[in-house]
Formats: C-alpha cells, sequence, structure tokens
C-alpha cells in the first residue's frame, strides 16, 4: 500500500510537476506575446527606437526626426540637399517597415532604374547588412539580377526595385518611395505607381471590431529642390496644406546639418559653392525652390522638353589647331546641308560686385539642320564673358566661328552693335591661335551694311535691332519653335554625367578643372532655361508682347537663343524653296605667313 501510495504520490507528484511546466510555459508564451504585441506597437510609433534598439544602428538627431515623421504619414515629401544621406534613410525606412508589417510590398522606383537599384545593392546589401546582424537574419533572399532587383524577408514583405516607366504595371504596393522624383513625368506617377497602391493585407481588419486599424498606404517622395513651375512644387504645397489634416508631410533639410554633424567640411561647401551658379547651389544645397512667375510667357515643361541633345560641341584646343589636327573631344562634324549660326549678345561694361551681372556677353553656337519642309535648331554651345573692349571680344567671336565653321554670325545691334560692325569690317589678328580674319559685314540693314568701306568683306552678319514690333516676333517665334518642337538645347547639367560625360575617357581621365569645363555647357542649358521661366509677359504697343526678367535677373542667354531662331526662321525658313547657298567661313580667314629669315 505504501509502496503503492508512494508510487501513486510519485506518480501523481510528477503529474503535477509537469502540470506546472505546462502551464508555466504557456504563462510565459502568453507574456511573450503581449510583450511582443506591446513592443511591436511602441516601435510601429517610434520607428527611429527600432532602428537603434533591434538593428543596431546609431543615428544623428536629425536622422531621428526624418525616420519618426516619415512613418506617421500616408504621404511623405521629402527635400534635401546633397550629401544628407536620402538613399541611407531610405533604406532603413523600407527594411524597418518591412520588418514591422508583414506582408508589406515595398516599391523603390526611380527615372532610370540603375538610380532606384543602389537603394538595394549599395545600402541595403552592402552597408545595412554588414552594419546590423539582426537586419540580415531578418533577410531571406536579395535577388538583383538585371530582370528583377528584389529583397525577400521571411515575414514575407518584399522590396521591388522598378523602373518608373510603363514597364511598372501590374505591381502591387503597399507604399511606394519615388527617388529624386524631381526628375520623373508625373503622368507616370499619376498613371502607373499611385494605381498600385493597396492596404496591407491582413486578417484581424477582416474583422469589424478592428476596422479601425486598417493601415493607409504609403506614398514617399524625395528630391532636392528644382524650380517652382516644375509639378513638384504643386505636390510640395499640397504636402504643406495636408498637414493640417494628417494626410502628409513636407520635410526639408539645407546643408547646414550635414555641416553641423560632420557628413561635410566648411571647406568642402566652400568649393562646392565656387564651381556652382549661385542658381543651383541654392537648388542642390540650400534647399530653395526657384523660378516661376505669375505671370509666365514659357512654362518649365515647355522649356525642359526641349532639353534633348546629349553631345555638347566644345572649342578647338590652340594646341591641337596649331598642328591642325580635325579631331578633337566635342568636336560634331558638320553635315551636308547642314547651317551654322554662332549668336551674340554683346556687353561692354565688366561687372561690378554686389551688382546685377547683365553685362555678360553671351556666345551661343546652334546647328540648324534641315527636317522636311523646316529647319531643326540644335543648340550646343554656350559662352560667356566679361564685358571687355569691343575688338577683344570680336577676336573671340571669330574664333569660335572658325572652330565652330559657322556660316552666319547673329548679334544684338543695339548699343554696341554699331562697335562691333566698325571692328568686324577690318581684319582681326588673333595672337592666341596666330590667324588673321579676314573682314564680314551685315547684309541685313543698310545703314550697318553701308559703314563697312572692304568691298570684298564676307556679308555673314545678321543684325537684330530691338523695337517693340521685333521684339514681338522674337518672343513669338521662339515658343512656336519650342512648341513645333523645332528648337533644341542640351540636357539638364543634372543628367550630362550619367547620360553622357561619365562613358566617355576624355571625361574620365579629366582633373576636376577640366571636367567642370565639359559640364559648363550643360549649366548653361539650365541657366537658359531658368532665365526663360522667370521671364514676365507685358503687353506694349498696341497689345505686342514684351518679356521683362525679374529684379536682378537676366536675360542674355535668352536672348541669344531667341535671335538665332528667329534668324533660321525669317532668314532660312522662308527660303526653303529657293536654291540655297551658304558662306564658307574659311573665305574670311588668312593664315599670317610666318617670318622669313635670311
Amino acid at each position: 500500500m505504501s509502496r503503492g501510495t508512494n508510487v501513486n504520490s510519485h506518480i501523481n507528484g510528477g503529474n503535477r510537476k509537469n502540470r506546472m511546466s505546462i502551464v508555466k510555459e504557456q504563462d510565459l508564451t502568453k507574456e511573450f506575446e503581449d510583450k511582443l504585441i506591446d513592443w511591436c506597437t511602441f516601435y510601429r510609433k517610434n520607428i527611429h527606437r527600432f532602428v537603434e534598439h533591434y538593428l543596431g544602428i546609431n543615428l544623428y538627431f536629425y536622422q531621428k526626426i526624418m525616420l519618426y515623421m516619415m512613418n506617421l504619414y500616408p504621404q511623405v515629401v521629402l527635400l534635401c540637399s546633397r550629401a544628407m544621406g536620402k538613399s541611407f534613410l531610405s533604406a532603413l525606412l523600407s527594411c524597418s517597415v518591412c520588418i514591422l508589417y508583414p506582408n508589406s510590398k515595398f516599391v523603390v522606383t526611380a527615372k532610370r532604374k540603375k538610380t532606384a537599384e543602389l537603394i538595394v545593392s549599395e545600402k541595403i546589401e552592402k552597408e545595412l547588412m554588414t552594419l546590423s546582424p539582426n537586419l540580415r537574419r531578418e533577410i531571406k533572399k536579395i535577388s538583383t539580377s538585371n530582370n528583377r532587383v528584389e529583397v525577400i524577408f521571411y515575414n514575407g514583405s518584399t522590396i521591388v526595385v522598378c523602373p518608373c516607366n510603363d514597364d511598372a504595371r501590374g505591381q502591387r504596393a503597399t507604399c511606394i518611395l519615388v527617388d529624386e522624383f524631381r526628375q520623373v513625368d508625373k503622368t507616370i506617377v499619376d498613371s502607373v505607381f499611385s494605381p498600385m497602391l493597396i492596404q496591407r493585407q491582413v486578417p484581424y481588419v477582416m474583422n469589424e471590431k478592428y476596422a479601425h486599424l486598417r493601415e493607409d498606404p504609403r506614398e514617399i517622395y524625395l528630391s532636392s529642390c528644382w524650380y517652382k513651375s516644375h509639378w513638384m512644387w504643386e505636390l510640395v504645397k499640397d504636402a504643406i496644406l495636408g498637414y493640417y489634416d494628417n494626410v502628409s508631410i513636407c520635410l526639408s533639410f539645407d546643408y547646414a546639418i550635414s555641416v553641423k554633424h560632420g557628413i561635410r567640411s566648411h571647406k568642402q561647401m566652400r568649393k562646392e559653392r565656387q564651381k556652382m551658379s549661385t542658381l543651383v547651389f541654392d537648388m542642390e544645397y540650400n534647399n530653395i525652390m526657384v523660378g516661376g512667375t505669375s505671370n509666365q510667357y514659357y512654362s518649365f515643361d515647355l522649356v525642359t522638353q526641349a532639353q534633348k541633345i546629349k553631345k555638347a560641341w566644345y572649342p578647338m584646343p590652340p594646341e591641337d589647331f596649331a598642328l591642325n589636327k580635325r579631331t578633337w573631344f566635342g568636336n560634331i562634324k558638320k553635315q551636308d546641308g547642314e547651317i551654322r549660326i554662332v549668336s551674340l549678345d554683346i556687353a561692354m561694361m565688366a561687372t561690378i560686385k554686389n551688382k546685377t551681372a547683365n553685362d555678360l556677353s553671351v556666345i551661343k553656337c546652334v546647328r540648324v539642320l534641315r527636317n522636311g519642309d523646316k529647319y531643326e535648331r540644335h543648340e550646343v554651345y554656350t559662352e560667356t564673358m566679361e564685358g571687355t573692349d569691343i575688338e577683344t571680344q570680336a577676336v573671340k567671336v571669330r574664333r569660335i566661328m572658325q572652330m565652330f565653321d559657322a556660316n552666319y554670325l547673329v548679334f544684338d545691334a543695339r548699343t554696341y552693335g554699331i562697335n562691333l560692325t566698325d571692328c568686324m569690317a577690318k581684319t582681326l589678328y588673333d595672337d592666341l591661335l596666330d590667324i588673321e580674319y579676314a573682314p564680314i559685314s551685315v547684309f541685313n540693314n543698310k545703314d550697318l551694311a553701308d559703314r563697312c568701306k572692304n568691298s570684298s568683306a564676307s556679308p555673314i552678319m545678321w543684325a537684330f535691332i530691338g523695337t517693340s514690333d521685333s521684339n514681338h516676333r522674337l518672343h513669338t517665334a521662339m515658343l512656336g519653335a519650342l512648341m513645333d518642337k523645332k528648337y533644341k538645347m542640351l540636357i539638364s547639367d543634372v543628367n550630362c554625367k550619367e547620360e553622357y560625360l561619365n562613358d566617355k575617357k576624355e571625361y574620365q581621365g579629366a582633373n576636376m578643372e577640366q571636367k567642370a569645363l565639359y559640364e559648363l555647357p550643360y549649366v548653361h542649358s539650365d541657366l537658359t532655361l531658368n532665365e526663360m521661366i522667370n521671364l514676365r509677359k507685358e503687353y506694349v504697343g498696341g497689345g505686342k508682347i514684351a518679356l521683362v526678367e525679374p529684379r536682378n535677373g537676366l536675360k542674355a542667354k535668352y536672348i541669344a537663343s531667341a535671335m538665332a531662331n528667329l534668324f533660321v526662321q525669317e532668314e532660312l525658313e522662308v527660303k526653303l524653296t529657293e536654291k540655297e547657298s551658304s558662306f564658307d567661313v574659311s573665305r574670311a580667314v588668312r593664315f599670317r605667313r610666318p617670318k622669313t629669315h635670311y
């Protein structure tokens, strides 16, 4: 009995122990689940804490603010200067969202797929996974094939990279991130990416009790600043207004943040400032939206659609000219039937510190190419120079004409036009190239033509004299050429390296100074655009259109382009049915015979 009792006691005691053990494990599981829910809730509200606590990645204070705010609103517009770590934060946010919200579908896009792919290949795979062992444990697989770039998490979440074009149709996303959205087409965003957004599919929201926990899909837009006339400006304003309805937010950070946290130094920023125009620096580093007037004549979209040309023309280096070298980087071979124009807006007075730089002379090189019953104008080069004496500028212009193989010189004949006409009527010596330029004269204005007394001068100068009538024709002709897509300019400085220069060995092997010179024509293309979209329309003289630049603004680059365009329209296109004859610029050049020593 006792024995039995003892046995039974042992058995019963064992059962009690087992039951207690089971209860304890259940309690632990329940406690774990309760705490997991608590922590998950906390981290979803404080995603910056999740990054620090779970992923083990330290953040600057401004990065904590950015992550925290980006996670609170269905729509986020983030405007940051260069070197602010937008891609790093984007990668952190996408990974954190995918971990905290199982079955998330995070789509990353940009104008070029390569740009979007960097978030996965460079930031997530190479940087974040190295910093965070816990992130490595959460990621099941990373695919970086040409066909598909994707991050797959064990909890069913994915990060997918798509180009910002029609090829992305068919995707589904709980969150889309548009990188450098100033470069993408709004129609693609509206028609392809916005419709792909869906709510995250989780079972508990099917219960009406938890219907209030349904999550809104997210839209995140990242970029540096751009022009106010671009569609991004409307998105920025809408995001700011949406803040008051708790549906969106706009965050903006300039370069001072990166300097404060030691990401960039004051010395670096001074160098960057020297390399850029005030306009570009304001957009890229000061984070200022610029441009746009209430009474615009040229819209941003109209002008940017003209920025199509990738290959810029560059003047021949003097050493190549001395060797009679006919090929050099930037040379563009003249096509059969092609007409070339150099357009000049001339100034005489040098710029004075703290005063408007309206006294810069502008030289533009334009290719004129026959296309059916019209001419296409390809603006391939722009150069500016401080106003100096007229002969120095005349020699510089003739040098450009010689190297560009120009057929005509178009110039603004107001103010200094007479001086230029008189100077061009003489034989000019270029000591840089050791070459003489034969006289040239005006052919469309009798008064100016008569000032040239040299009967052998070649009539290749076209004078533009501004009046209310001629200015009206100038502006309407340019508007029409842009609308008909006949006037084309170099691509933006923002895109020139990636789309053209980076593939050229000359650019790859160049020093910083030379690279800046290679990029300069593309910078001038952007500056011309900025001038155009900031011109204010007025009516004068019985309804004639006049364009006025803003205070402390410029329009010399625009004028040089518009004069070239007007010349093509009024002198070339009207004569398409007539027999064309073009002047060979070599006729206006004489090489100085070397001195003979006996």
